[in-house]
């Protein structure tokens, strides 16, 4: 799994940019493991090449693993108390 860390570094952006939901255990999904509490989580909003939602949540917990997506790139909006975070996400299963 990869995950977005905060320890005493601003969020830039979620790294690393790559996921292999392959079931292998390695790199299968993207979530949030720490953020202090001077960086609020409030959600993320993932989309595909065409602008289409693919995955949304508030939760500070959530896992994304490409559900039943094809592999490409795709973009995400991850929105904090005080910043807004976006980048991109390649897939390859």
């Amino acid at each position: 799994d990869y995950y977005i860390y905060d320890e005493d570094q601003p969020i830039t952006e979620l790294q690393p940019n790559m996921i292999s939901p392959n079931g292998d255990g390695k790199t299968d999904r993207i979530s949030i493991d720490y953020l202090t509490a001077q960086c609020e989580f409030e959600e993320i909003s993932i989309f595909n090449r065409w602008g289409r939602v693919v995955f949304s949540s508030r939760d500070d917990t959530f896992q994304w693993d490409g559900g039943g997506e094809p592999d490409g790139t795709y973009y995400y909006f991850a929105r904090y108390e005080n910043k807004t975070l976006k980048g991109f996400v390649m897939m390859i299963r």
